[in-house]
């Protein structure tokens, strides 16, 4: 699947032409909402940004032309909430995969704020935006030598007792894999997935262009032909991702982040490849912070 492509003017006076996403993940890469929000929302007004292919380096224009909804995952959103207001006067839906975990004893997080810090900021964004709009995830779950299940499990309810306010449900989490082939559905260990259709039709139903382009198409006092029941709503397409792995449950989105440019330093993370590139990029992004891509150049 393929997004549609609009004609912009780069700020180099060029005619290119752009993908103009419905979806963007904001950032399965980097962590936008903590150290990028500034440019994120600069570039959403000038209404495009330039992303660089991290296999080939090929840059590419993304148009906001199209925007319907965007999804946010973070550690650490607190500097995107004053933000946040400018998308719902511009009605473009969105919601949060907050990250909210604790290993900060083991440093295994290095640059990640206090786990008190961050329970406030869970606390703030809820309130502000609703408890449907914001996802907690402890993930992932390490076991090291000096942290055990035990001590993990300890951990996780000293956090799920202090937000048990502020969640959509019971806090105690549904335990998920992302796209291990290995079934544990005995274990009552599902296949997660984060671009969340369900949970866009459940909290986007009134987006008719979302809608359109889910192909949901909601529940009907019409009869049907063979009997005499309401039509129930269905979807009338597969929009999984082709670019993650075979069994990840996200759909197709745009995600705009890039690869070596966050500053969290998290030991585990599959999107930082060395500290000093990361510096590298990071501080050259605060060198050209309006510039059209994430690392200022």
């Amino acid at each position: 699947m393929n997004w549609k492509k609009n004609e912009i003017t780069t700020e180099l006076g060029e005619r290119v032409n752009a993908q103009a996403p419905i979806i963007v993940s904001a950032s399965r890469s980097t962590d936008i909402p903590a150290f990028y929000s500034e440019w994120f929302f600069d570039r959403l007004k000038k209404g495009c940004l330039k992303w660089k292919n991290p296999f080939n380096g090929v840059p590419l224009y993304v148009s906001f032309a199209n925007i319907r909804l965007i999804v946010f995952w973070s550690k650490n959103p607190n500097p995107i909430i004053k933000h946040l207001n400018y998308l719902d006067e511009k009605n473009i839906n969105y919601y949060f995969q907050f990250s909210l975990n604790d290993y900060y004893n083991e440093k295994l997080e290095a640059k990640v704020p206090n786990i008190d810090y961050r329970i406030e900021t869970f606390i703030k964004l809820s309130e502000k935006i609703g408890k449907e709009k914001i996802i907690w995830r402890f993930d992932p779950y390490i076991l090291t030598d000096t942290t055990g299940v035990d001590e993990l499990l300890k951990r996780t309810e000293y956090i799920g007792d202090k937000l048990k306010k502020q969640l959509n449900k019971k806090w105690n989490l549904e335990v998920g894999t992302c796209a291990e082939k290995i079934d544990l559905d005995k274990y009552d260990i599902i296949h997660n997935k984060c671009i969340d259709d369900d949970l866009m039709i459940k909290l986007f139903s009134n987006d008719k262009l979302l809608m359109d382009f889910l192909g949901y198409k909601p529940a009907s006092a019409q009869l049907n032909l063979f009997a005499a029941e309401p039509i129930a709503a269905y979807k009338i397409k597969n929009l999984k991702d082709k670019g993650q792995r075979e069994l990840c449950g996200c759909i197709f989105s745009k995600d705009i982040g890039q690869y070596n440019t966050c500053p969290h330093e998290c030991v585990y993370c599959y999107a930082n490849t060395s500290k000093e590139v990361v510096s590298r990029n990071y501080n050259a992004h605060k060198a050209n912070p309006n510039n059209e891509t994430i690392i200022g150049e």
